[in-house]
């Protein structure tokens, strides 16, 4: 895997200083705190970004919302929405499934909730199994609940089942999967001592999991972002401790044919040009694109940075 550096590409159509996205059909998916407005982005020949707005949150915290929701996808047909804090401050138990039809246009097809409200919730998608860590947090408080539940053939999901805790509650984490193996990358802890730690979680062909901590970052990170190209992940960005300096650092962690991780190891030549922290970090096509959160002045930004692979 080669890495041809990264470049600043057209911003996105608003500013905001915490962001979410996922990937599906072939576009991006992010939305807008101000309002509730569901985004699509689709990349362009010069791996610039088309932002097209597709509709608006179903649920009613949508505007305002301080955007620690997680996104993922199933099946490359189904968006799930889950988790989040309003503009009251209370964290949200919400859970909204929403299909994406060929023309790319987001449908609400199911709206229900977690067992608990959870204000900072890491999700993943294994299999036919939608497994959301973080369960019970706030925007102080991480948590280690974790909570699955089987995803039917129409995006529905079944009962939800408590299953093992993670090693450590954290919030305000990077987060990646490789196969079967789902990694929360570092964060905050509930005593708020910025951690090092990839804690791993194995899971099981029925959802079932249990979990590691199998290695480190070379040094602490909280709101950064991480994608996973090939076997290495990326951890990018964020910020070494509570209220310090946005940094530009890359690290890049190598899996191996486990699914387990190694080591985090700087690499100077992957810094992002220009440091952010809580922003989105998705693959689309050749490039992994880093949009939106928190600049190096801590004021939200819509610029848009794509590193080049392949």
């Amino acid at each position: 895997m080669s890495f041809h550096g990264w470049q600043t590409v057209a911003p996105a159509p608003f500013s905001q200083s915490s962001n979410s996205a996922v990937v599906c059909r072939g576009a991006i998916y992010t939305w807008q705190l101000s309002n509730g407005n569901i985004w699509m982005a689709t990349q362009e020949v010069d791996r610039s970004l088309r932002f097209t707005n597709v509709g608006v949150l179903a649920r009613t915290l949508g505007a305002g919302s301080a955007g620690t929701n997680t996104m993922v996808s199933f099946r490359d047909e189904y968006l799930y929405m889950v988790g989040g804090i309003p503009s009251s401050g209370v964290s949200s138990a919400s859970v909204e499934v929403y299909r994406i039809g060929s023309d790319g246009i987001p449908v609400l097809k199911w709206l229900t909730a977690l067992p608990l409200t959870s204000g900072n919730p890491t999700a993943f998608v294994v299999d036919d199994h939608l497994i959301v860590t973080g369960v019970g947090s706030t925007t102080v408080l991480p948590a280690a609940a974790v909570y699955s539940a089987k995803i039917g053939g129409d995006g529905s999901l079944g009962p939800w089942i408590l299953q093992p805790s993670t090693p450590v509650g954290v919030r305000v984490n990077a987060f990646a999967q490789f196969g079967r193996n789902i990694f929360l990358i570092a964060g905050v802890d509930s005593g708020g001592v910025v951690q090092t730690g990839i804690q791993v979680g194995h899971v099981g062909p029925d959802g079932s999991l249990y979990w590691s901590r199998l290695s480190d970052l070379a040094a602490t990170r909280r709101q950064h972002m991480s994608v996973i190209v090939d076997q290495q992940v990326l951890v990018i960005s964020g910020l070494r401790t509570t209220g310090g300096a946005k940094i530009a650092d890359v690290e890049v962690i190598q899996v191996d044919g486990a699914g387990d991780p190694g080591p985090g190891v700087l690499v100077a030549e992957l810094a992002i040009p220009a440091p952010v922290a809580s922003s989105s970090c998705v693959v689309l096509n050749d490039c992994d694109y880093s949009f939106c959160g928190t600049n190096a002045a801590g004021a939200a930004t819509n610029v848009v940075q794509a590193l080049r692979f392949r």
